[in-house]
């Protein structure tokens, strides 16, 4: 069946499209209106002091276990092989440039596959796991391998028959289905979290049920065990039985972090009117959902408030902090041309009764509505009806919300990104009467936790006159890294309707995006015949989504809805295609200074290096699966990696067993790319330097008493204390080969550094020897019996002195 969308009854106000420039100055054109004159802002209105609300929690029974076995239904297939039917624009090559292609494959439809119901929109949504990629889109759930793209039929499953037991009852005869489906790998539980809405009876006719389906495992099998859950949030909010208001829950949106799930939704009056009542936004307890219920939740009502002022479509904001302490929910005034956005705090998110912020205020650039969006091939419009062949943009409300803390200056910045589509002219602009196209605008949210402003914004448009191109429906991803990712559509009245993506380095000027690419070349027109019951315009995906590989935390993925032509006339239907872009390499290594000492056990080195296009270092932290490797030739130990930034790298290593000469270093990021350093080390067993450690105890590695070993038994004979004072040592200062060097950083005018004697030991009886070394700014005490000083010839004893205690 299709689905109606009452969308469509408050059409006129929702019509959105995402573009991006496709050249880098047109970008950098896009930047310009994207950045905001902070100087000029108009104050952001935070509630001072803070109205917390208390929201109507309740308990859900327990979860029905359900499997994805035999649950397939309305759909036909070959043998699962893979074919290149949607080709990418450019097989990706080794440029060095972000965002690079790493490969893309077709979703559906596959191979030889005829699926005799395509449901209209497909509402595109999928996700990477560990292991996998899961697709759900309305009526066809797929899981595939993710380093092949193949798909595993045996657990392709409809979502209606899946979420079967938990749907809302209807009358004999009559029929409920499932739409709006949301797709998360939770990381932290390592469990795929499934979200759907029902429509019992048909498109608005009574109140309906949010359903969720929590997997026991990362792995998805025909054997997994899944919890199956449902609640109705109108009647939790509004009552049951004689004091129900009877009301539909549209356009559900899932937010997911370390302790709960943030759904957001809109209420709607049922019947014929089909009015829009106001927005809500709930939060499931994650713990209780993880270990098959019961579920207990939280809802928070009239997230818009009486003068308007509100969030509409509230979307629950994804977080990868692994111990956030605040939830949030983000979203727009209610739709109309507006310039502010709208964020409510979630506090205590992991307890059994959260509480809720009031609305906090954000100013943004004006904007305005999108408009439906042209392309080439459409034969749907008439002069009666000049828009109805065009794509249906919907709204401007966002696809998806997400926090990462990134590395900024010395500390951690929490930020928050997010993006959706708005109608612009051909400079970008929104604040304009001569609306041509849809380009796509993003955020970046700073000062979360005490007063939530703008970063930065910028709008990515086609700037082509005439016919320029719209790229919308848009979704953001921002790696551990701090790159960005945007995933979008891209069709205009000589397009084809494609799927392209855009991003953005963590050290790129504010604003700014990089050239786009098209992932997909299809040449097929969308003109569905199933799709001709619209009253307005084509129904195209609401939304899209763009995740983060969690085994790496840098790989990105994106999915898209896009035109289909399967080979035959006046067949023409959609396809949905999942792209894989990979993050810049490591940067390359750069010589390590000094040499190494051949049989030291312990001891610190970093590694440098030369950031290019973005390049560098990169260690994901416990909640990813890879991690950052070194490896050294010549028998050189790491023992462990100390520190990572993207320029360096801090290594404990061990030369017990390395060889004397030069050795490469080979740098891998958790994604697998690796970069080689050749010759970068030098082992020398002489003409070295060691640095005397400020906290090595004497006689361990590191201290002044083993650097005299080692120079003692053909190791570095230039050893440096730094400004350390004083020194304990326990050991003799006798029989140093000649050429050693002792010396200190200390200036001789600001003191001495003294090495003394520990209690109980005196050095050798026969008095001190130095032995044809240099020795200055240094005063040497602890001795018994005669002082002997032999020099080197040099004079170079200024500074020093000796004394016996």
């Amino acid at each position: 069946m299709a689905f109606i969308h009452y969308r469509r009854i408050l059409a006129g106000f929702m019509v959105a499209g995402l573009f991006a420039a496709t050249t880098l100055a047109n970008f950098k054109a896009a930047v310009q209106d994207g950045v905001r004159d902070f100087a000029a802002r108009t104050p952001i209105l935070a509630p001072a002091p803070e109205n917390i609300r208390t929201g109507i929690s309740w308990d859900g029974p327990p979860g029905i276990l359900q499997t994805i076995k035999g649950s397939k239904t309305n759909l036909q297939t070959t043998a699962p092989t893979q074919a290149a039917i949607i080709q990418p624009a450019s097989r990706p090559v080794a440029t060095g440039s972000f965002p690079e292609l790493s490969f893309t494959f077709t979703a559906t439809p596959l191979q030889g596959e005829v699926i005799n119901s395509q449901i209209h929109p497909p509402d595109t949504m999928g996700a990477v796991g560990p292991t996998q990629f899961v697709m759900m889109i309305n009526g066809l759930g797929r899981v595939f391998d993710k380093d092949t793209g193949l798909p595993n039929t045996a657990l392709d499953f409809n979502p209606d028959l899946f979420f079967k037991p938990v749907l809302t009852p209807v009358a004999e005869n009559s029929t409920n289905s499932t739409r709006y489906p949301r797709v998360r790998y939770d990381r932290f539980s390592g469990r795929w979290i499934l979200l759907v809405s029902d429509l019992p009876g048909g498109v608005d006719k009574q109140s309906n049920r949010v359903l969720l389906a929590v997997s026991a495992a990362s792995t998805i099998t025909p054997d997994t065990a899944w919890s199956l859950y449902s609640f109705q949030p109108g009647n939790i909010l509004y009552g049951q039985g004689s004091n129900q208001i009877n009301l539909f829950t549209e356009y559900p949106t899932l937010g997911l972090d370390a302790h709960a799930l943030y759904i957001g939704l809109n209420f709607y009056s049922t019947g014929q009117a089909k009015l829009f009542f106001n927005s809500a936004g709930f939060v499931i307890k994650k713990s209780s959902i993880i270990n098959n219920g019961p579920l207990k939740g939280t809802g928070f009502q009239e997230l818009v408030e009486p003068d308007g002022q509100g969030l509409y479509s509230p979307q629950g904001v994804d977080n990868y902090d692994p111990a956030p302490a605040t939830g949030y929910f983000i979203g727009l005034k209610t739709p109309a041309n507006n310039n502010r956005l709208y964020l409510r705090r979630v506090y205590n998110p992991g307890s059994n009764t959260p509480t809720l912020s009031a609305n906090i205020s954000i100013p943004i650039d004006d904007l305005t509505q999108p408009i439906p969006v042209q392309h080439k091939g459409n034969t749907g419009d008439s002069p009666q009806r000049p828009n109805r062949g065009k794509l249906d943009p919907v709204n401007n409300r966002f696809s998806n919300a997400v926090i990462r803390t990134l590395a900024r200056g010395n500390g951690l910045v929490e930020t928050m990104w997010l993006a959706h589509h708005i109608g612009v002219d051909v400079t970008g602009s929104s604040n304009t009467n001569t609306i041509t196209h849809n380009g796509s605008r993003w955020y970046e949210l700073i000062n979360l936790t005490t007063t939530p402003d703008l970063g930065q914004s910028g709008t990515v448009f086609d700037p082509t006159s005439p016919n320029p191109q719209s790229y919308w429906v848009p979704s953001i991803a921002i790696s551990g890294q701090g790159h960005a990712l945007m995933g979008f559509n891209a069709a205009g009245p000589d397009a084809y309707v494609n799927a392209a993506f855009v991003g953005r380095l963590v050290g790129d000027p504010a604003g700014f995006m990089h050239p786009l690419t098209r992932y997909t070349a299809t040449n097929s027109a969308y003109n569905p015949p199933v799709n001709d019951h619209s009253p307005i315009n084509r129904l195209w995906s609401e939304y899209s989504y763009t995740s983060l590989d969690p085994v790496d935390d840098m790989t990105f993925w994106t999915i898209q809805q896009v035109a289909f032509n399967n080979g035959t006339p006046n067949t023409e239907i959609y396809g949905i295609q999942v792209a894989k872009i990979k993050a810049p390499p490591p940067a390359t290594p750069l010589p390590l200074g000094p040499a190494l000492t051949p049989g030291l056990k312990s001891f610190e080195i970093t590694i440098s290096g030369n950031p290019v296009n973005g390049s560098g270092f990169f260690e994901p932290g416990p909640w990813s699966t890879n991690h950052l490797k070194v490896d050294i030739d010549g028998e050189i130990i790491i023992n462990k990696i100390v520190s990572v930034t993207p320029t360096s790298i801090v290594l404990n290593v061990s030369t017990l067993f390395a060889t004397t000469g030069l050795h490469s270093v080979t740098i891998t990021n958790p994604d697998g790319q690796s970069v080689t350093g050749k010759d970068i080390i030098n082992v020398s067993n002489y003409n070295c330097t060691q640095m005397v450690s400020n906290t090595a105890s004497d006689g361990s590695e590191g201290s002044f008493s083993q650097a005299l070993t080692n120079a003692r038994n053909g190791g570095c004979k230039n050893i440096v204390l730094g400004t350390l004072d004083p020194i304990s040592l326990t050991g003799s200062l006798a029989a140093l080969p000649a050429g050693v060097t002792i010396t200190t950083n200390k200036p001789c005018d600001a003191g001495k550094v003294e090495i003394v004697r520990s209690p109980g030991n005196v050095f050798s009886g026969d008095g001190l020897s130095l032995n044809g070394g240099t020795f200055f700014g240094l005063a040497i005490h602890g001795f018994n019996g005669k002082q002997l000083v032999v020099l080197s010839g040099d004079n170079r004893l200024k500074c020093i002195s000796t004394a016996q205690t």
